[in-house]
């Protein structure tokens, strides 16, 4: 059976947003799509003054809420059948992260989750709903936050999104590299340039060393490490290079998520693919919280890989 790219869908402008990554991740996967609509049971009050047969009413609410809800996802799915990509569709009762997270977990076709963000903040700054937030943090299969800030209905007859530059933020870990493989994968059927960046902690000025103000041993450690930093690119770029990608590489002092945000928005890069857990090469936690900030604060879809323990142990 063919592998699913998994789209949770509310019936709002903002969810159909994730579409077009969906449509791209599923043709570079060789995958088919599948509409998710998660139908939410009545809030029941009990009756105060007269009697009423809440069981048959419920009913009723849900199974319209269901007609609905197949209407919907029908028409999104004769959509994309106009543009060759395979959709399959199915209605789900109940809490909508959870129903979400159970098919991903329990279904074994499922290999990724291309959703949403909700909206846009009052600092220009993407926001995630509550749904969203439970799916980053509990998905066992690798999740794309898309930020979304439309306000009318998507065009699905309009070219599906391409990626021409994928940023891969690494630290040095084994960890950190298990995102080379999707975007290996997504770069070889878009021909997308990889860019591959790094972090270097930020230190205090030379200046500052110079006058005593700090000592000159943190400022050569930084040299250190930007070395260290620029030979790992280096090496991971040409490994890349010879198995027929087209790489970059760039460092930026500063803070991680910042840091990764602020280079994405310079490259002009299309699609950011992180693992969520990471280590240094000081043994210190990285890719875990920073993943966090760089959705919260991307203006470009951020697809995260789910690093695993027994990878990194296989090949260290």
């Amino acid at each position: 059976m063919k592998h699913e790219v998994l789209v949770p869908l509310d019936g709002s402008v903002l969810s159909e947003a994730a579409l077009p990554h969906a449509i791209r991740m599923a043709q570079a996967s060789q995958s088919q799509v599948h509409l998710l609509r998660v139908v939410l049971p009545p809030i029941v009050s009990s009756p105060l003054a007269w009697s009423v047969p809440v069981a048959i009413d419920s009913e009723r609410i849900i199974e319209a809420e269901k007609t609905v809800a197949r209407r919907y996802l029908d028409m999104i799915q004769t959509k994309l059948n106009a543009l060759g990509v395979e959709t399959i569709v199915s209605i789900e009762e109940g809490d909508p992260a959870t129903c979400i997270l159970e098919l991903a977990e329990k279904n074994p076709q499922v290999g990724s989750v291309v959703m949403a963000s909700q909206g846009h903040s009052r600092l220009h700054r993407w926001t995630l709903g509550s749904v969203a937030q439970r799916v980053l943090h509990n998905t066992p299969v690798p999740l794309m936050i898309v930020p979304s800030d439309a306000t009318e209905p998507l065009e699905l007859d309009a070219p599906v999104v391409g990626y021409e530059r994928i940023m891969v933020p690494l630290d040095g870990s084994r960890f950190a590299e298990q995102a080379l493989g999707m975007a290996r994968t997504l770069s070889d059927y878009s021909k997308a340039t990889v860019h591959l960046f790094s972090v270097v902690p930020f230190m205090d000025s030379r200046e500052l060393a110079e006058s005593g103000i700090v000592p000159m041993w943190t400022v050569n450690e930084q040299q250190s490490i930007r070395r260290r930093v620029t030979t790992y690119l280096d090496d991971t770029a040409l490994y890349l290079t010879r198995a027929g990608l087209h790489v970059q590489t760039s460092t930026l002092e500063g803070y991680p998520a910042e840091a990764i945000v602020a280079a994405a928005e310079t490259a002009n890069i299309d699609l950011v693919i992180m693992s969520t857990h990471g280590r240094s090469g000081l043994s210190r936690l990285w890719l875990g919280s920073v993943a966090i900030g760089v959705i919260h604060h991307s203006r470009v879809p951020v697809l995260l890989i789910r690093a695993q323990e027994e990878q990194h142990e296989r090949a260290a």
